[in-house]
């Protein structure tokens, strides 16, 4: 929830790094990653910054996947998210 707000606040690094903490927390949890795979990516306010391309592409595929741990929504979600580093 944390890094959610952070997004919808604009602050992506902040966000990215509580997204960071949560997959250290738990591993398993997709939609983690592919909160991160959204943080690192670009937003309104700033194109997709070349240092954080890979990581994002990274995070994205992780939550890609665990996503069949994750519930129908939390799929959807990841599945969209993907789309955006094809």
């Amino acid at each position: 929830n944390q890094g959610i707000r952070l997004i919808y606040a604009f602050n992506h690094p902040e966000a990215a790094a509580s997204f960071r903490k949560a997959t250290e927390l738990d591993p398993a949890c997709a939609l983690c990653w592919g909160g991160l795979g959204l943080a690192l990516g670009n937003n309104i306010n700033a194109p997709l910054m070349p240092e954080h391309a890979r990581p994002a592409w990274d995070a994205t595929q992780q939550a890609l996947r665990l996503a069949s741990q994750a519930t129908p929504r939390e799929r959807a979600l990841i599945e969209a998210l993907a789309k955006r580093y094809l």
